[in-house]
């Protein structure tokens, strides 16, 4: 599961028991995040966030357990809403 909020904080957690939860990642962006979206499983544990200050936010789990972030400008203003394509094999699209 993933969080964020006005508190600039991009939080994923991970179910340990039945209505307990760990925080196993948090990434301190410089602006308030308002919109955040997982992609196809097919991708791995990928997440997408958009923050206040227009920057989008890539985190990526890699295969040691560790996360991985990219972000850069993605508009002038503020980013309203973040959403990832279907999975689909390419030769659907032609």
């Amino acid at each position: 599961m993933a969080s964020c909020g006005y508190d600039k904080k991009i939080n994923i957690w991970k179910e340990v028991k039945p209505t307990t939860w760990d925080l196993v990642y948090q990434f301190d962006a410089d602006a308030s995040v308002g919109s955040i979206c997982w992609a196809p499983w097919e991708y791995g544990l990928v997440l997408a966030a958009g923050s206040a200050d227009g920057r989008i936010h890539i985190i990526s789990r890699k295969g040691d357990d560790t996360w991985s972030i990219v972000s850069f400008e993605g508009h002038n203003g503020g980013v309203n809403a973040i959403s990832w394509g279907p999975s689909t094999d390419p030769a659907m699209l032609s």
